[in-house]
């Protein structure tokens, strides 16, 4: 399963992804879209290991999110065992897939490279053309030789990050609402009543969004 936007949010895309035990691969430039925040969620809500890209960055979210499991692809021993796991971007796809395979990893997201992606070479496109040209008017065309120098291979160009979707945005702050509601409750600690306030109206504008979609 790719990563669109589209139609749903990225904790809809988990659930769907995980009744499916699928992955959800992503391109290179869908950065701070709030991935780990709604992996983090999901991994809560469903009792998940989290398997993280480093150690070190496992490490802080461990002492972050002392109530989950966070654990480095790099430890074996740890992940021997485990299943219902959930994977952050940037573990290798290798990994991802073999996990997958072996029926440990529920859901997650893994940088796979698209089709659309991979290099660009001008050389090649001249010469598929001129080829095209050949054979359908049977006639000769060539390059020039010194012209050849100048069809050099390039790479695609990323297009530029722009700015969160104000829904998306909306969606995140809800998420870390709902969870901090969670802490201060699980605490027998009262609840600020703006961040209550705060969640009912994210709330209801996210549901109005969801049956304007559906």
């Amino acid at each position: 399963m790719e990563l669109n936007l589209s139609y749903m949010s990225i904790s809809e895309l988990l659930e769907k992804a995980a009744e499916n035990n699928e992955i959800i691969y992503t391109r290179s430039n869908q950065r701070l879209l709030g991935k780990t925040t709604a992996l983090i969620q999901f991994a809560r809500e469903n009792n998940s290991p989290i398997l993280m890209h480093d150690s070190r960055v496992a490490k802080d979210y461990q002492e972050l999110h002392p109530d989950l499991t966070f654990i480095s692809y790099e430890n074996e021993i740890a992940i021997d065992g485990l299943t219902n796991v959930v994977c952050d971007e940037g573990v290798p796809l290798c990994v991802v897939e073999r996990l997958h395979g072996l029926g440990q990893l529920l859901t997650g997201f893994a940088r796979k490279p698209f089709s659309e992606e991979k290099s660009f070479c001008p050389f090649v496109v001249a010469t598929d053309a001129i080829s095209y040209v050949s054979s359908k008017y049977g006639v000769d065309v060539a390059i020039p030789e010194k012209d050849f120098s100048s069809l050099t291979v390039e790479q695609t160009e990323e297009p530029p990050l722009g700015v969160m979707p104000k829904w998306l945005h909306d969606e995140r702050r809800a998420e870390e609402l709902k969870a901090a509601i969670k802490r201060f409750t699980k605490a027998h600690k009262s609840v600020p009543a703006e961040m209550i306030e705060e969640y009912n109206l994210l709330f209801e504008s996210l549901k109005t969004r969801r049956r304007r979609m559906s």
